[in-house]
């Protein structure tokens, strides 16, 4: 199967980390995708989603985490794509 590193080649912080880090700290970065010859079919939107929903489903727990262990809110934002305002929101939050 190919695998899409779409995170990677739209960061260029992200393209040159090293590629252990970049699974280590990135969840969504690689999705495994069928090739194929047009739109997917519903079913495989829906499936795509469900997929998508599960690796983010512990975001805000893995940037407070960040966070605790040293890393500015630029770095996690070069690093993942959540934009800045977003990261405040989460650490604002207590969970």
């Amino acid at each position: 199967m190919p695998v899409r590193h779409s995170c990677a080649t739209a960061n260029p912080a992200l393209r040159r980390a090293p590629l252990l880090l970049r699974v280590t700290l990135i969840t969504c970065i690689v999705c495994y995708v069928e090739p194929s010859n047009g739109p997917p079919t519903p079913e495989q939107a829906r499936a795509e989603l469900r997929e998508w929903a599960r690796m983010n489903r512990d975001r805000d727990r893995r940037v407070r985490q960040a966070i605790a262990a040293g890393l500015q809110k630029k770095e996690i934002h070069e690093i993942t794509g959540i934009g800045r305002p977003t990261i405040d929101r989460i650490l604002a939050t207590k969970k």
